[in-house]
This record gives C-alpha cells, structure tokens and sequence, in this order.
C-alpha cells in the first residue's frame, strides 16, 4: 500500500506488545496466548513485566488440528469448554502473583493502621517534648 508491506498480525506480530512498549510506554501487560507461543519470546519487549497465559491443552478439537475454522466454531458447549479452560489456565498462572498482591495489600493496611495510631497518639498526647508524654507502655 503507497509503496509500504504490511503482513496481517496472524502471520507476523500477533501479539503487538512491540508497539504497545515502543510507542503508548507500557511497562506491564498479560499476554494470552491461543496457542504454544514459542516463537514468541517475551524478553524481546526491553523493560516490560509480561505474564503469559498459554492454553493447557489445544483449543482445536481434539484428535485433529481442527484447521483454519475451529477459531469459528462459536457453538454453546464449545464456548463455554473454552471460558472453562481459559479460567483454569489464568487462575494457575496468576495464582502465585495473587499471594504476593495480597500479601502487599496486608503490608498496605499495617502501614496505615499504625499511621492512623500514631495520629491518635500525637492528638491525645499533643506535639510537645518527649519529657511531657506520659512514660507508659501502649496496650
């Protein structure tokens, strides 16, 4: 086109976190795979932290590659086995990252806990020297 080629992303970039990273700064993506993905190599994306969702099993029917179709075969129970299977496949992925995120927000929630005491301490006792505190120990 004007000169230009340009290749459908099926066959070249399927993925386009290139662009995303390059142009838009994205610096966090999760990437779905539909299939083995392995000529796909996320360390290619400089600074960017992929996670990556692979199939655990081939999305076409089983016992046959299933062709240039099977992305078409929008029936009830097809659709529904593959929401299934993309939930298990993304629950086992972001299982370990959903410990450290919790964990993160529970450190989140001492943090402020403890600020909020120490306000309530700071308002009780007032700002004065530490000689005008009361020595006790806090309960």
């Amino acid at each position: 086109m004007r000169g230009r080629s340009y290749v459908d992303g099926f066959l070249w970039d399927n993925t386009p976190l290139g662009a995303l990273t390059t142009h838009a700064g994205c610096r966090s993506a999760v990437v779905i795979h539909l299939g083995t993905g392995l000529t796909w190599d996320r360390h290619a994306f400089g600074g960017c932290q992929v996670v990556e969702i692979r199939p655990s099993r081939p999305l076409g029917p089983a016992g046959r590659p299933g062709g240039p179709t099977a992305p078409l075969d929008f029936r009830r129970r097809t659709v529904e086995a593959l929401r299934e299977l993309g939930y298990a496949d993304a629950d086992a992925v972001l299982a370990d990252r959903r410990l450290v995120f919790g964990a993160r927000d529970a450190l989140r929630r001492s943090a402020e806990t403890m600020l909020d005491a120490v306000a309530r301490l700071d308002e009780q006792w007032g700002s004065g020297p530490d000689d005008e505190r009361p020595s006790r120990a806090l309960d």
